[in-house]
């Protein structure tokens, strides 16, 4: 009798053993499904936005809008801004090996540079002195991109400035961009579309092509 329970309470063990395995497998494989969907719901919004803005760049065009509405002009940055910081979020969550991702941020960049252009033309049209500054880094050196990004962000309020930041060839779809700036060192900073200051920047130095 003795013999029999000890092997019931064995049986009884083992098949515990065996549960709790399958229900931390199940719930791991249940958390891992969720923050799939989760990185694609933020996947999928940073699309929807960056189709917005492609979208507002060709109705403004194709229905005459006026060119001159730089509050219109600041919604399409904000968009823009908006839609990096949620790259960045993905990037902060280590979740970059993606397709999705790559896709994403390429066509965000694609985007940027659509707007840069765009920004372009409608301060000549307009006349207007807004400050523009293209920031390339590298992202696999972020402690040296934070860092011209800080100096940089000092002037964003105090002079009006326009800051497109990207990841210098991380978008093989616009290397005649790259290379348009024959940029060597990085970071690197262009000012106001004519400027081109290569390697780490103080603030002091960038105000003094500021208009």
């Amino acid at each position: 009798m003795k013999k029999y329970i000890k092997k019931r309470y064995k049986t009884i063990f083992l098949t515990s053993l065996v549960l709790m395995f399958l229900l931390g497998y199940f719930a791991g494989w249940s958390f891992s499904e969720s923050t799939i969907s989760d990185l694609q719901i933020k996947i999928e919004t940073v699309n929807l936005e960056l189709r917005s803005i492609q979208e507002r760049i060709n109705f403004a065009r194709n229905f005459g809008e006026d060119l001159c509405d730089f509050n219109y002009l600041e919604f399409i940055g904000k968009q823009i801004g908006e839609s990096g910081a949620k790259l960045e979020e993905l990037e902060l969550e280590g979740r970059i090996d993606t397709p999705s991702y790559t896709f994403l941020k390429q066509r965000h960049n694609i985007n940027q540079v659509l707007f840069y252009s765009e920004l372009k033309k409608m301060m000549a049209e307009c006349e207007s002195e807004e400050n523009v500054a293209l920031f390339f880094f590298d992202a696999s050196k972020p402690e040296e991109a934070n860092r011209q990004g800080a100096e940089l962000d000092k002037l964003v309020e105090e002079h009006n400035l326009i800051v497109i930041a990207m990841d210098f060839g991380f978008t093989p779809q616009i290397n005649y961009f790259y290379d348009f700036y024959e940029v060597e060192e990085l970071p690197s900073i262009i000012i106001n579309y004519e400027y081109v200051l290569e390697g780490f920047q103080e603030k002091e130095t960038i105000e003094l092509y500021l208009n």
